[in-house]
């Protein structure tokens, strides 16, 4: 399911990408394969070209990943909620 949301990300079908991508945290509340950066990227209006870019390829550590979800899943506290990686 994560390649075909993914793909649909890439293709521009952003809606459906999203709410696959929703689908697919809720299964795995602990969010073992990072779908909450894809669903804050797509909340916060990234392409996908511009989401690979800054949140994978310039950030291999995924450092910066975590600090930057951080900083900004604030605007979004309705994703997160009953996760179990949420505090």
């Amino acid at each position: 399911m994560n390649k075909h949301a993914d793909a649909l990300y890439a293709h521009a079908f952003r809606q459906e990408a999203l709410d696959l991508f929703r689908r697919i945290i809720r299964c795995d509340r602990r969010d073992a394969n990072g779908e909450r950066f894809k669903i804050l990227a797509l909340r916060m209006g990234k392409p996908h070209k511009d989401y690979y870019i800054e949140f994978e390829l310039m950030d291999p550590s995924g450092r910066h990943l975590h600090s930057r979800f951080d900083q900004n899943a604030k605007k979004f506290p309705e994703e997160w909620l009953g996760l179990d990686w949420q505090e």
